[in-house]
């Protein structure tokens, strides 16, 4: 045993042995696409959202079958230690096994990024952003989402940015681009000082009766 008995993974490609066994081998040309998304994840601490515009923006990264790889596809990667050389057969048996193909990744890697991503989730459910349920895009009406953005100063210290986005969900192809959270408040005081004094008193009025009336 160690032999995959089944489709390749993505970043590697299925072969007959002479015993008509088959084995995987590395796909040349996505194994280091897919080593990419390992380490963008570990070490630059991206998003799986922000792992997928860039494949599909920025690399026009296509799969075997010449589809766009999925946010969900990008997480089964990401789960799948058969990359750092081991795998459980049949699924869910409790059975594993050491692998006789080439790893793409080391153990190191891979739980470095499933470490990563344990944290974006813990982040996610405790966090809330202040306009992500406020706005929709403008373009294509999908919800926004949000991420926090870490920038090495050179004077040593870490800057902090928040940038909003459009999650895409109606339209894959919506070219909205992300916008600091410092832009967007100054696009939402200039709306405001368009409203005349009397009408936003009377917006005010409004949401406080509805949100701050007693029960």
């Amino acid at each position: 045993m160690g032999l995959w008995a089944g489709v390749a993974p993505l970043g590697y490609l299925n072969q007959n042995r002479i015993d008509k066994k088959c084995q995987i081998v590395i796909d040349k040309v996505r194994a280091p696409i897919v080593k990419q998304i390992f380490e963008k994840v570990a070490y630059e601490k991206w998003s799986g959202r922000k792992v997928y515009n860039w494949l599909k923006h920025d690399l026009n990264f296509k799969t075997r079958g010449n589809k766009t790889l999925t946010l969900s596809g990008i997480f089964r990667i990401l789960d799948n230690p058969l990359y750092y050389g081991t795998f459980e057969y049949p699924r869910d048996s409790g059975k594993w096994y050491e692998g006789k193909h080439k790893p793409i990744v080391t153990k190191e890697l891979y739980e470095q990024a499933q470490a990563q991503l344990k944290r974006d989730q813990i982040v996610r459910e405790n966090k809330e952003f202040a306009f992500t349920k406020l706005f929709t895009c403008g373009y294509c009406a999908s919800g926004i989402s949000a991420e926090d953005k870490y920038k090495k100063l050179r004077d040593g210290t870490t800057a902090h940015y928040v940038y909003y986005g459009c999650t895409r969900a109606r339209d894959r192809n919506c070219k909205n681009q992300y916008i600091r959270e410092e832009e967007l408040i100054a696009e939402l005081v200039k709306i405001l000082d368009q409203i005349h004094q009397s009408l936003l008193k009377r917006i005010i009025k409004i949401f406080a009766e509805v949100f701050f009336a007693p029960l």
